[in-house]
């Protein structure tokens, strides 16, 4: 198996999803103490788009998970400090 291509993601990746019908991969990432995901055009594999960040800040202290499918995606958030109850 030999690689297509590289996409660089500033600040690291943790945990990625792939959605077949966007064609598009979200990355988790809490560099800085910022949880956000990182979306990733990878519709031509060869030349992917940079990744686009979209901040989750507002809803919890850390992204923990993420799943897509369909176009739909779930993000797993922690609250701040992490004991404290979901909602």
């Amino acid at each position: 198996m030999a690689a297509i291509s590289t996409v660089s993601v500033p600040g690291g990746a943790e945990i990625s999803a792939y959605d077949a019908v966007s064609q598009k991969v979200y990355v988790t990432k809490n560099a800085g103490g910022i949880p956000s995901l990182d979306i990733i055009d990878i519709s031509n594999p060869a030349s992917p788009g940079a990744p686009v960040n979209v901040s989750l800040a507002l809803f919890g202290a850390s992204i923990s998970s993420v799943s897509v499918k369909d176009g739909i995606v779930a993000a797993a958030m922690l609250a701040g400090p992490k004991t404290n109850p979901g909602s």
